[in-house]
């Protein structure tokens, strides 16, 4: 058996009826908790990242983050109104 930190974990990762089948059998999802950023997103490419953060900003968009910035690029992420988790990414000029 796989262990859990949580009981609810199968649960919250797994759709619920397989999430029922594995406890059935005594089994359980290993539950990984996601790093910043979480495992899915929607990604956007946006030309002015500093310009579009300001945006939002002011429209009252909430950020998980601020911009980070490496050798690729830079990004932000964001949760839209359903929970979704959106980054938005500017590549670095070449």
């Amino acid at each position: 058996m796989v262990k859990s930190d949580s009981a609810d974990c199968a649960v919250a990762v797994l759709p619920r009826t397989l999430a029922t089948v594995l406890r059935r059998f005594g089994l359980q999802h290993r539950c990984e908790k996601p790093g910043p950023g979480g495992w899915n997103r929607i990604h956007l490419i946006v030309d002015d990242l500093a310009a579009e953060v300001a945006r939002l900003r002011t429209a009252g968009v909430q950020f998980r983050n601020d911009i980070v910035t490496g050798p690729g690029g830079s990004q932000i992420l964001l949760v839209d109104p359903s929970g979704n988790v959106v980054e938005l990414f500017q590549p670095a000029r070449r």
